[in-house]
């Protein structure tokens, strides 16, 4: 074999073992099994209940022991001063009185106990009488923080039950006076118009608003002056006062004259329509519906803080102090 054949030979070779080798050349070989570790994914524990993954801890938390749930303080206060009827007290204080009942007891029971042959000792007298003295302490301190804590629920159940009777009472006030209100409106809106049917005004007539509008100024005029009259009467014995309301009666009288003049022309020069009929009728109606809705509700108003009053064991009203001895412009006893 010549030279050229063994370079040939060579050459082949190291072709051949190129091709064959892996593209990790000159890296540090791995073995098969390191390669595999390298291609298996890590293991998810999430979803898996069997299996969990090592030193894993949840934290610990005070809510998750059954049957008791911890409160911030500050959100154990609100529930507690919040509390309208005392449901959420009732639970808080109850918790607080049986702790200190089982601390109180444990301490009593450790006093009490003890070697029963030095009954006639001095050890046994002072222990008997530190059991009576710290009994009486603490049944002491119980009730008065007892008869503090009702005094303090009282005062404040007193205080909220006063202001709500307190505004009950000006509820109750106000929606009486605005019916009250309502009753005289509707009474002068009625009685005008049927004085104005009364006075062949009716329904139809161009000027039977302005005649009942008329009619009520002139009896609010004849009011003042019979008012007058009766007043100036009254204090006959006091002449200066009772010359004034007769001179102001007689001004007033001047004017329910010329009111009346007033109301004879409306008549007069007003006519009869036929379209304004219906008018005149449709509004008369939806007046008086109108007020009937308002009474009922008005009416409805009042009973609600009435019963609001009663339920707090209060007096409705509040009744005024009469003087005994009155004494009415000036007159004496």
């Amino acid at each position: 074999m010549t030279s050229n054949s063994m370079i040939l030979l060579v050459i082949i070779f190291f072709t051949l073992t190129l091709t064959h080798l892996t593209p990790t050349i000159g890296q540090p070989v791995r073995s098969r099994s390191s390669l595999d570790d390298r291609s298996r994914k890590t293991p998810s524990y999430q979803n898996d209940r069997s299996r969990r993954e090592p030193n894993q801890r949840k934290p610990y938390n005070r809510d998750d022991r059954l049957g008791k749930k911890s409160y911030h303080r500050d959100e154990r206060q609100t529930k507690y001063e919040s509390a309208r009827k005392g449901k959420y007290e009732i639970k808080y204080q109850d918790s607080y009185n049986r702790d200190r009942l089982r601390k109180s007891s444990y301490r009593l029971h450790r006093l009490q106990k003890g070697n029963n042959s030095d009954k006639d000792s001095y050890a046994a007298k002072f222990r008997s009488n530190a059991v009576d003295s710290f009994a009486a302490t603490i049944g002491r301190k119980r009730r008065d923080r007892s008869s503090m804590e009702a005094a303090e629920r009282q005062d404040r159940m007193t205080n909220y039950e006063y202001e709500l009777v307190q505004i009950a009472r000006k509820n109750l006030e106000s929606s009486e006076k605005e019916l009250k209100r309502l009753h005289k409106d509707h009474a002068q809106f009625t009685i005008s118009r049927v004085e104005a049917d009364k006075a062949e005004v009716p329904k139809g007539h161009t000027n039977r608003n302005a005649w009942a509008d008329k009619f009520v100024e002139l009896e609010k005029a004849k009011s003042n002056v019979r008012r007058h009259e009766t007043a100036g009467n009254y204090l006959q014995h006091v002449p200066g006062v009772s010359q004034a309301l007769h001179e102001q009666a007689d001004r007033l009288k001047n004017g329910a004259n010329r009111l009346e003049s007033e109301m004879v022309k409306l008549k007069s020069e007003g006519s009869h329509d036929e379209d304004l009929k219906d008018d005149h009728h449709g509004k008369e109606y939806l007046k008086k519906w109108n007020y009937d809705k308002k009474v009922e509700n008005y009416k409805h108003l009042i009973a609600l803080d009435k019963s609001m009053i009663s339920r707090q064991g209060k007096p409705v009203k509040l009744g005024r102090a009469i003087p005994l001895f009155p004494t009415i412009l000036g007159m004496k006893s």
